[in-house]
């Protein structure tokens, strides 16, 4: 391979970074410019605020397309003019149309934060956590029309420790997944790669994440519940509801061997500790809470502010 592979990166938020910079670092490639999201309102003065890939390509000095629509005709000719051997995707947030999608000498690579078929979708990460999966990994895969359904090209395995919650999981498969995209981009160009078709029959499903995938059910096991908070850290989180108001659970913990047997929802004290009751008896230690406009406060904190009665419930989902 005698010339540069030209590369044009398709990402939005802060993991798809360290893919960037691989492709931008490897002196076997060029990074010849960015597409990312618009900027948008965010904070409480709502002032646009750039995707995290636009400000790593502009620090690098390399050029960034902001599309409202991947679709637009204009948008087309623009990825056109880079005579790009690659269009990278990595978290972009759209999917790729057909026209774009053939633009590229080599076509479209995507990295996917699981190890396909298994969870397709947009939050992978968190679906697997959320699952119980014990085990996950990185994918490279040739892009097709379709959600995650194209040829994969390499697979690394990654296992899931125990406590590990979303976003430290996420960090992890973006630096394991920047190296695996890196070979592949090489390989598959030199030929060396042979891209298998997806068993669609194994295939699960990973879905955006919406608020209301928080919101607890307490008549699950402690095991369930603790896993959804590991999957919704740092967003959505859990929540539940206390006296009328919505209540989020910060930091929660398996009370493993402890034994409540009491309605679903339960709040109990115990010396410095407090515990909610669970399905099949189980219990959940509560660490940390927030109440609607307050800051996070340690949950014995919250038991003596708030005078807890004993037998006091917190929400459930079916209520």
């Amino acid at each position: 391979m005698a010339d540069k592979l030209k590369v044009v990166f398709f990402g939005s938020p802060e993991l798809a970074i360290p893919a960037m910079r691989e492709i931008a670092a490897d002196p076997r490639l060029v990074l010849l410019g960015a597409v990312t999201q618009p900027d948008r309102p965010a904070g409480r003065g709502r002032k646009p605020k750039p995707p995290p890939i636009k400000q790593e390509a502009l620090a690098a000095g390399v050029d960034v397309l902001q599309p409202e629509s991947i679709s637009a005709t204009h948008v087309k000719w623009a990825l056109k003019e880079f005579k790009a051997d690659y269009f990278v995707v990595v978290a972009y947030g759209r999917i790729l149309p057909a026209h774009v999608l053939e633009i590229p000498r080599l076509g479209c690579m995507n990295l996917h934060f699981s190890l396909l078929p298994r969870l397709r979708g947009a939050a992978p990460v968190n679906w697997a956590l959320v699952r119980g999966e014990t085990v996950t990994g990185v994918t490279t895969m040739l892009m097709d029309e379709g959600l995650d359904t194209g040829p994969v090209l390499l697979q690394q395995e990654i296992k899931i420790e125990p406590d590990e919650t979303a976003g430290f999981l996420a960090r992890r498969l973006a630096e394991a997944g920047a190296a695996l995209l890196t070979h592949s981009l090489i390989e598959y160009a030199e030929g060396r790669i042979d891209p298998r078709q997806q068993d669609h029959s194994l295939a699960t499903k990973a879905p955006m994440l919406k608020k209301k995938h928080g919101l607890v059910d307490w008549n699950k096991d402690a095991v369930k519940i603790y896993n959804r908070w590991r999957g919704l850290d740092p967003w959505p989180g859990i929540h539940s509801s206390f006296r009328g108001e919505t209540i989020k659970l910060i930091e929660v913990a398996c009370a493993m061997g402890k034994s409540l047997d009491k309605e679903p929802g339960t709040l109990m004290r115990e010396e410095n500790r407090l515990f909610a009751a669970c399905g099949g008896g189980s219990a959940l230690e509560i660490r940390s809470i927030q109440m609607p406009g307050r800051r996070p406060v340690v949950a014995i904190d919250f038991a003596n502010g708030y005078r807890l009665s004993e037998g006091e419930l917190l929400g459930n989902a079916g209520a």
